[in-house]
Formats: C-alpha cells, structure tokens, sequence
C-alpha cells in the first residue's frame, strides 16, 4: 500500500467494470488511490487537482462516446475528472 494511503481510512470504494476493471479507493485524508490487477497504479491528491483529500463519493459515467468519466464528492466539493483534467464545482458554483 502506498505510505500515503497507510494511516487513512476508506471513504469509498468504487469498482469499475470492463476489460480494465480498477479499484478506487477514496480516502479520509489521503485523496484518491487506484489498484488495476493488484498494482497501485496511482494516487491522486490537492497536488494532482482534487479539490480536497477528504473524498467521501466516488462515481464513475460513460458519456455517449463511450468515454468514462470520473465525479468525487469532496469536503470542498465535487470534481470531475475527464481526459487527465479537472473541473472541480464548489460555494462559487451554487454549491451549498
């Protein structure tokens, strides 16, 4: 498991269907892992562009391309996360 991801607890967990299945694991404090075919592949955090490491809802969508998209619910919001960019949604957005 990576040191990052050590002293923090699941916040969710997201399992993805298809040739590719991942695992993601959305932390309380840690941001966001993924594991494909047992490997940790990647983390990401505030420093990758999540709007906060505390994610509490993780949700994967296919648009009508057939490309998936990735929504994080967040202390700080929600993040969509689409062809290795971000948009995050947040107070300035109507966000309550």
């Amino acid at each position: 498991m990576p040191p990052a991801l050590t002293a923090r607890r699941p916040g969710c967990l997201l399992q993805t269907e298809g040739a590719r299945r991942q695992l993601w694991i959305g932390t309380l404090g840690g941001g966001l892992a993924c594991v494909t075919e047992g490997l940790w592949q990647r983390i990401l955090t505030r420093n990758s562009g999540l709007p906060n490491n505390l994610v509490y809802a993780f949700l994967e969508t296919e648009e009508p391309d057939g490309r998936k998209v990735y929504w994080m619910g967040t202390e700080s919001g929600v993040a969509r996360y689409d062809r290795g960019g971000w948009t995050t949604f947040g107070v300035r957005d109507g966000l309550p």
